[in-house]
């Protein structure tokens, strides 16, 4: 009886030994994987402050993008721009010089070599501010979407890694539990058949040997 007793003390002690363990396992890995969230977020949120020193450029961007199709703000360009004066100029006199010397200064092609020496002045340096708009924005995007994955990436990194740790300790807390379970199950079933012979001991009685 007494024997018996002990032993469902023991279970039960096992029992809730064993369910400590659990509940310090679930523990960990929910802590593992709040801090493995943790760090993700802020993997984020510094991917994305990659792209904020590109923000006002890429307004700039934005309001230079009309100088692809805006003949105006190109017009504008080219009158503050000292190349086009020197290139245009060049060209005119060239234009005209060769008009002179074959007598035909007021000629219809040379009127109409004198307006397209504009044009041939103006595109070159038309499509090179184009270019440069264009590569600039390119550039830098893509150099801030590269610091951006790359800080993504150990974050994403230090995550599986803080949630590995996370799986470990939990681990541990169910061998633990088990190692102590098992303990104290030993010590149980050691009181347990030592009993009756303290209790025949004590009350006078032997314990009948087998025969």
């Amino acid at each position: 009886m007494a024997a018996a007793a002990i032993t469902v003390i023991g279970g039960a002690i096992a029992s809730n030994q064993q369910k400590k363990s659990a509940e310090r396992a679930a523990e960990a890995q929910r802590r593992g994987i709040t801090e493995a969230q943790l760090v993700e977020e802020l993997a984020r949120e510094e991917g994305q402050t990659f792209l904020e020193p590109f923000a006002e450029l890429g307004q700039q961007g934005i309001e230079q993008s009309g100088f692809l199709t805006d003949t105006k703000q190109q017009f504008d360009f080219l009158q503050n721009n000292p190349l086009f004066q020197l290139s245009l100029q060049k060209s005119q006199e060239d234009t005209q010089n060769l008009a002179a010397a074959r007598g035909r200064v007021s000629a219809g092609d040379t009127l109409q070599r004198l307006s397209e020496n504009v044009l041939l002045s103006a595109q070159p340096l038309v499509s090179e501010q184009k270019r440069s708009i264009e590569n600039l924005l390119n550039i830098g995007t893509g150099i801030a979407q590269t610091q951006a994955n790359v800080a993504i990436g150990k974050g994403s990194n230090i995550s599986n890694l803080l949630t590995s740790a996370g799986d470990v300790d939990a681990a541990r807390e169910i061998a633990l539990g088990n190692a102590q379970a098992q303990q104290t199950n030993a010590i149980t079933e050691g009181v347990a058949s030592v009993t009756p012979l303290l209790v025949n001991k004590f009350s006078g009685r032997t314990t009948p040997s087998a025969t």
